[in-house]
């Protein structure tokens, strides 16, 4: 018989449950949570290669993706819906210090998770959140007490229309540790609308050292809403690449980061692919604390079709620090849209913040001049689109490096 959830867990699901018709979205959002069901009914589970629908092995055929390659596109790793479906690779974690678990599994073992769950990001903020604490199902808790540098993998994908993707991520990272976490989110088969709303609860302890690789590829029926909370303390250090290849229906993600101890580090690496009518409101707000804490937040947008991004970084420097934001967009197509808000805010007279923004559309010149050396017109857009993006992906795991690569080279022919 299946071990229920501790009472504490309870505790916090209906108490969000009971305070969640009083409050409110959260500004700007305009998602109908009444739409989307919690019910566990599902579309077959893609359990094998061959359970996948011919449109996604076509696809698959056309970048050239592997047999071993294609189980990570299709969440084979971790989790699809909200079932924990592949996670082989446990032991061989255990033996470096690493613990990885399902989050109900964690949840029912451990119950100090209780000093960590829902503790960066408070379940009543907001109606997201609420729904989310009173609804949630499954995630990944990942335990770092030893180093580890090579990618853990933990793939999400929503299979069925109408439904509610609620999963619950915690990583801590103890003292002198490192650990590096690829989040992969995906939505391939679906035909009706569909809602992601993922939390990460991230602690960096003192020295500790963790890399957040997200890879998100939304179709066009699905709204998402990732919620994302981290504190790094003395010494630590968070890095995270976040790309966002394809919005989905809409895509709103704020990520708060706190550097709370002294000597901590953040970089949050964006990179956006907008094609169609991709809705995207996005921008990372960084508190620098600690005193000398510095923070770097570059992104790098590419639009087609009809897209709409709006991207909107804060750092507040609230103690000697540094910090950067650099926001750069390429427009591929006429009516495509673009704001960028940078905002510094300090208040220590000993900070130094700064930030740049350039949007443009693909070098004419340069352009001409690939084609005069052989190019076809698509190639060297090809080239130019991964020149443009090369500082952050050179960044992300080599092997995710070589699909994005082929998925921008579909996004040059103006095929996605």
């Amino acid at each position: 018989m299946e071990t229920s959830r501790p009472d504490w867990i309870e505790k916090i699901k209906k108490d969000a449950l009971a305070k969640f018709d009083s409050l409110p979205l959260p500004k700007g959002d305009f998602i109908d949570l009444s739409k989307f069901t919690k019910n566990e009914k599902v579309l077959p589970k893609i359990n094998s290669i061959e359970d996948a629908p011919k449109e996604i092995t076509d696809l698959f055929d056309k970048l050239g993706i592997s047999k071993e390659e294609r189980k990570v596109f299709l969440g084979l790793s971790v989790q699809a819906d909200n079932e924990v479906i592949y996670n082989q690779i446990k032991d061989v974690l255990l033996k470096k210090g690493i613990i990885i678990e399902g989050m109900d599994e964690a949840v029912k073992r451990y119950d100090w998770l209780k000093d960590y769950f829902f503790k960066l990001i408070n379940y009543d903020q907001d109606k997201l959140t609420a729904y989310h604490a009173a609804n949630w199902r499954n995630g990944v808790f990942l335990w770092a007490k030893g180093v580890y540098k090579q990618p853990i993998n933990a793939d999400f994908m929503l299979l069925s229309p109408l439904f509610s993707q609620l999963e619950h991520t915690i990583v801590i990272a103890e003292p002198n540790s490192e650990v590096s976490l690829v989040e992969g989110c995906t939505a391939p088969i679906i035909r009706n609308y569909s809602l992601h709303i993922g939390v990460n609860e991230i602690y960096v302890k003192k020295n500790a050292k963790v890399t957040l690789t997200k890879l998100q590829n939304w179709p066009k029926y699905v709204h998402t809403r990732p919620i994302t909370k981290v504190l790094v303390e003395e010494n630590a250090t968070f890095n995270m690449v976040n790309v966002i290849f394809g919005g989905g229906a809409s895509t709103i993600e704020h990520p708060v980061i706190e550097l709370k101890g002294k000597n901590s580090k953040a970089t949050i690496e964006t990179i956006i692919f907008s094609p169609e009518e991709s809705l995207i409101r996005t921008g990372t707000t960084v508190l620098n604390n600690g005193k000398n804490s510095a923070s770097l937040l570059p992104s790098k947008s590419i639009l087609s079709g009809k897209s709409r991004v709006s991207i909107k970084d804060v750092i507040k420097a609230n103690n000697v620090s540094k910090g950067h934001i650099s926001c750069d967009a390429l427009l591929l197509s006429e009516n495509a849209e673009i704001e960028t808000y940078p905002g510094l805010y300090s208040s220590n007279k000993n900070a130094s913040l700064s930030h740049e923004a350039s949007i443009g559309k693909l070098n004419e010149e340069s352009l001409f001049y690939l084609m005069s050396r052989g190019l076809n017109e698509e190639n060297a857009k090809s080239v130019l689109i991964k020149g443009f993006v090369e500082p952050i992906l050179r960044n992300i795991p080599f092997q995710y490096q070589v699909e994005i690569s082929k998925m921008l080279n579909i996004l040059a022919e103006g095929s996605m």
